[in-house]
């Protein structure tokens, strides 16, 4: 395979696997400490979009220690009044260090976010998303459709190139 080929592959599969890197945990949205806890708020997708939203919270002790005995509820709370509830697991998680709530944002906009950490001491957090408008699924399936029509496309302009070599020997 020419270099050139495996370098647009690899670039291919990079692509391709960006949703899938992304996944564990998401793009930092906060950082606080909230009464005894140091609390790490991730989001996912990256930006975040209406949609399937994954909230993610990694808590800590005063000694930086992941928490990990803590119950974690979510409210969220959009600018049309609109309400979603929804309490943390890490069942919910893909990474065990974590605990999550998956949600589906029916509207993009600013949401308000209230969380409750209760363990040994109860804790609350306000803070707000902004998720942008819904992709369109087709804008996905259109990426997925296009990756085998290129590489079909390399595939065909290696061999006339080949082709093309072998002639001229």
């Amino acid at each position: 395979m020419s270099p050139a080929c495996k370098t647009v592959l690899s670039l291919a599969v990079c692509i391709a696997t960006v949703n899938v890197t992304l996944a564990d945990g998401g793009k930092v949205q906060l950082r606080r400490e909230v009464g005894p806890y140091q609390v790490t708020i991730f989001t996912s997708p990256t930006p975040l979009r209406a949609g399937p939203v994954d909230l993610s919270v990694m808590v800590q002790d005063s000694a930086r220690q992941i928490v990990q005995d803590v119950q974690i509820d979510f409210r969220l709370t959009s600018e049309s009044g609109q309400i979603l509830m929804q309490p943390a697991s890490q069942a919910a998680a893909t990474n065990k260090l974590l605990q999550a709530a998956k949600f589906l944002l029916p509207e993009s906009g600013v949401w308000q976010v209230h969380m409750t950490v209760t363990g040994q001491a109860a804790a609350d957090l306000d803070f707000e998303i902004s998720a942008a408008e819904a992709h369109s699924d087709w804008t996905t399936a259109g990426w997925m459709l296009l990756l085998p029509v290129a590489l079909v496309t390399l595939f065909v302009m290696r061999e006339k190139l080949v082709g093309k070599q072998s002639q001229e020997k």
